[in-house]
C-alpha cells in the first residue's frame, strides 16, 4: 500500500530507566477509495493493480470478492483457487523479504532475486487478469510456474538453512539450528533470542478473530469509519503472522519459553513462510481459471476479508447501475497501530537503555515490515 506522506509517528517518553508513556499517531490511509466512485468493477481492478505496490495480491483478492458479493456473482471455484495461490505466494515473498532485510549487513541481491521470481510466478499465474476475468480467461503457464517454484525454493533454502530441510521442527531443534548461524534466518533468530530481545514487546492484546460476514459492511459504512481506529467487541486487536500461527505447536512452545515478544513474532513469520510454500504446489488447481459469469444484478453492497502479509485486509464496496458508488478499505496497519492497541501496550514500561531504539525498530518490523514510521525518544 502506498505510504502516507507523514507516516506513523511513535513517541516514547523515558523516565527512571523505563518507557513511561507511549503516544502513537497513526498514518492517514492513502485515499485510494476516493479515486473509484463512478468507475466500473473492471476499471477499479485494473487501477488497483497499479496503485498498490505492497500487498497487491491481497488487495486483488479482497476487491474482486467484495465486488462479486455486491453484484451477486458466484466466482468459479478454480478461479478462487488460483487467486488463493497468488495470495499465499505473496505472503511467502513478504516474509522472505522480512527475514532477509532484518539481519545486517543486508546483501540486496537475494531480495532482488526473490522479488524477480515472485513477479515471474505472478505473471505465469494469470497476471492482473486473474482478479476480474470478464473479457478473456487468464493465461496459466504451468511450465513457468514449475520453474519459478523451483527457483523460489532454492532461494528460500539458502535463506533458511537447515530449518528448511527439517520436517516438523520443534523449539529445541530451532534453538540448536539458530545457534549454528548457517543462514540469514538463523542469525536473525539467534540475535532475537538474546536477553533483553526475546521478550521485548510482550503484551496481552487479543488477536483479531474471523469476523462474521454481516459485520464487515456495518463498521465500514459508518461516516467516521475511516477516521476512527478499528476495534472489535470494544477492544483493539492484533492481526498478522503471529495472530495466524499463535495456536500452532511450535509458536505455542515459543510463547511459553520466550513470551509473545520479538523472538516469537519473528519465528511465526519463518514458520508461516515454510508452511505456506510447502503447501503451495499441492494447492495449484488442475483446472484453468474460467471467466466470471454475468452479474444477476447491477447494484448492491458487498464486503470481503482476506489475510494479507501484514494481517487482515477488509474491503467494502457499494455499486449502483454497474458502477462504484462508495469504496472503503480497512488495512492491517489500522489494527496493529491502533493508538491504544498492540504497540503502545507492548512498549509501555519497557526497560530503556542504549539499545531501546534498535529494539523498538525491530519490534515494529516484526509486527509490520512495510510500515512507514518515525520514532522519537524523549527523556522526562
Amino acid at each position: 500500500m502506498p505510504p502516507s506522506a507523514a507516516g506513523i509517528l511513535l513517541r516514547c517518553t523515558v523516565q527512571h530507566g523505563r518507557v513511561a508513556a507511549v503516544e502513537l499517531t497513526p498514518h492517514r490511509p492513502y485515499p485510494v477509495a476516493k479515486l473509484l466512485p463512478g468507475r466500473t468493477p473492471a476499471e477499479a481492478l485494473r487501477l488497483f493493480a497499479h496503485l498498490f505496490a505492497l500487498c497487491p495480491e491481497a488487495h486483488g483478492c479482497a476487491a474482486s470478492a467484495a465486488i462479486a458479493d455486491a453484484l451477486g456473482i458466484e466466482p468459479p471455484p478454480a478461479l478462487r483457487a488460483w487467486q488463493e495461490c497468488r495470495r499465499r505466494l505473496e505472503i511467502v515473498k513478504e516474509n522472505g523479504l522480512y527475514l532477509l532485510r532484518q539481519q545486517p549487513p543486508a546483501d540486496p541481491a537475494p531480495a532482488q532475486r526473490l522479488l524477480a521470481t515472485h513477479h515471474k510466478l505472478a505473471q505465469a499465474m494469470g497476471g492482473t487478469a486473474l482478479y476480474w476475468p470478464t473479457d478473456g480467461a487468464p493465461v496459466i503457464d504451468r511450465a513457468a510456474i514449475g520453474a519459478g517454484l523451483a527457483e523460489l525454493e532454492q532461494g528460500l533454502a539458502e535463506l533458511c538453512g537447515e530449518f528448511w530441510r527439517t520436517p516438523n521442527a520443534d523449539l529445541g531443534s530451532i534453538h540448536r539450528w539458530q545457534a549454528g548461524g548457517d543462514s540469514p534466518a538463523a542469525r536473525l533468530l539467534h540475535r532475537y533470542a538474546q536477553a533483553g530481545w526475546a521478550d521485548f514487546g510482550r503484551c496481552a492484546v487479543q488477536r483479531l478473530p474471523e469476523l462474521p460476514s454481516d459485520a464487515l459492511p456495518r463498521h465500514l459504512a459508518s461516516a467516521d469509519a475511516e477516521a476512527s481506529p478499528p476495534i472489535w467487541q470494544g477492544q483493539p486487536r492484533e492481526t498478522g503472522s503471529y495472530a495466524r500461527w499463535a495456536d500452532t505447536a511450535l509458536i505455542r512452545a515459543a510463547r511459553d519459553r520466550h513470551s509473545n515478544g520479538l523472538y516469537t513474532r519473528a519465528l511465526a513469520r519463518l514458520a508461516e513462510l515454510k508452511a505456506l510454500f510447502r503447501g503451495l504446489a499441492a494447492a495449484l488447481p488442475s483446472e484453468l481459471p474460467a471467466l466470471l459469469p454475468p452479474p444477476p444484478r447491477d447494484g448492491g453492497v458487498g464486503a470481503a476479508q482476506t489475510e494479507a502479509p501484514r494481517g487482515r485486509l477488509i474491503h467494502r464496496v457499494a455499486l449502483a447501475e454497474g458502477r462504484i458508488r462508495d469504496y472503503r478499505i480497512l488495512a492491517p496497519t489500522e489494527w496493529n497501530f491502533h493508538p491504544q492497541g498492540l504497540l503502545p501496550q507492548a512498549l509501555l514500561n519497557a526497560p530503556a537503555d542504549e539499545r531501546l531504539a534498535a529494539r523498538i525498530d525491530a519490534l515494529l518490523r516484526a509486527v509490520d515490515p512495510c510500515v512507514d514510521f518515525r520514532l522519537r525518544l524523549e527523556h522526562a
